[in-house]
């Protein structure tokens, strides 16, 4: 139960997590434990704020982080104590399948920017144990971590014994889901790769053991968020068009007393498929001289397209107005024609894609969904 966006103490969340108001309040029922996975390897990953005006990078605004190579693997231990009364019972189960179902269908990430992308995971398999701590045999298997009545399945709801129909889904949501061809070459600078390779080469992440090249959501939100800009000033003044896009995109911090929140659109980091990797050989121009500098000759390899190379992404609005909907369209259509390019050196006509297909998905309460598909014959017309 939910009203006015506050959640009271009769919602499942309440049951579940607990609840604290002043000096009263009631702890979480549910005991969740460190989740230690095996040694991972990392990534390191450069970062660099974007002038929306020039489109180049701000100085002083680079910075480096560090990730967890995707494949890692943790294992998560929770304990939920289930009090006898049976109205009670069933909610904090039901509270506790949504959880865990969201885990399981990957919609629920982990860590920092969890909306570009990052923190992705799935789930490999449950195992569900129950004891009854209010009998000594119940209470001695607990202690002993007995599993011989242990359950194994890829579906929460089973083993929960949670019967589907009872979820209901009330959330507002806006996918689309697009692929795309690639027209020339892309470049996502990354600063990290092996002792031999070219000085510039485009960001790629490790797959199951694999160098793959990726468009980063981080990089496909930036682009986005300066066209979207763009075309909001065109339509009303800046100062509507920067409060519109802040509550798209989440608004920038630029001081301690900004107030910060998340972002509505939510990106994913996807992998190219196919690409054609070559090196190429730059040199800097004296623009007084016509000449190249000396010292300033460089290599750096892109990727590029050939026969069966596709870039997939998919982006989502959370509680989508109607505004909303209609400039990611907009969007669309400018990745679609090859206006809006990604990733850098977009004077060199790099970054520029042709679109294929899409799907666009309106997710109403309750499960109703409206679908709609574009080819690239549509879209010609």
């Amino acid at each position: 139960m939910v009203t006015d966006n506050k959640v009271t103490k009769k919602s499942l969340y309440m049951n579940l997590f607990g609840n604290q108001e002043d000096d009263e309040g009631e702890q979480s029922l549910l005991i969740v434990n460190d989740s230690l996975g095996e040694k991972p390897k990392v990534e390191l990953r450069d970062g660099v704020k974007i002038d929306n005006k020039t489109r180049t990078a701000k100085d002083k605004h680079k910075f480096d982080f560090e990730l967890i190579e995707a494949g890692t693997c943790f294992l998560i231990e929770m304990e939920l104590l289930l009090p006898k009364e049976d109205t009670r019972k069933e909610k904090l189960l039901l509270g506790l399948a949504i959880a865990l179902k969201g885990l399981e269908k990957g919609e629920i990430s982990l860590g920092f920017r969890k909306r570009r992308g990052f923190g992705s995971c799935k789930i490999k398999e449950w195992n569900v144990c129950r004891y009854n701590l209010t009998t000594p045999k119940g209470l001695i298997n607990w202690l002993n971590e007995d599993l011989k009545e242990e359950k194994r399945g890829q579906n929460i709801l089973t083993l929960l014994g949670i019967n589907e129909s009872n979820l209901i889904d009330k959330r507002y949501l806006f996918t689309m889901n697009a692929t795309f061809s690639l027209d020339g070459s892309m470049i996502i600078r990354s600063g990290y790769d092996k002792t031999d390779a070219p000085d510039i080469v485009h960001l790629h992440s490790n797959r199951n053991g694999e160098s793959i090249p990726v468009l980063s959501g981080t990089s496909l939100a930036g682009s986005l968020r300066a066209r979207a800009f763009r075309i909001t000033k065109t339509i009303g003044s800046e100062e509507k068009a920067s409060e519109m896009i802040n509550r798209l995109f989440g608004p920038e911090i630029k001081s301690p007393a900004d107030k910060a929140s998340a972002s509505q659109l939510i990106t994913t980091e996807n992998e190219i498929t196919n690409p054609l990797n070559l090196v190429q050989q730059r040199i800097k121009i004296d623009r007084f001289t016509g000449s190249s500098l000396p010292t300033a000759l460089f290599d750096e390899q892109p990727i590029f397209e050939q026969k069966g190379t596709n870039v997939k992404f998919k982006v989502q609005i959370q509680k989508p107005e109607n505004a909303q909907i209609g400039l990611l369209l907009l969007l669309l259509k400018d990745l679609w024609t090859g206006d809006l390019p990604l990733g850098g050196e977009a004077s060199v006509g790099r970054g520029r894609l042709r679109g294929l297909n899409a799907k666009l998905t309106y997710k109403e309460s309750f499960n109703i969904q409206h679908v709609w598909e574009i080819n690239k014959k549509i879209m010609e017309r």
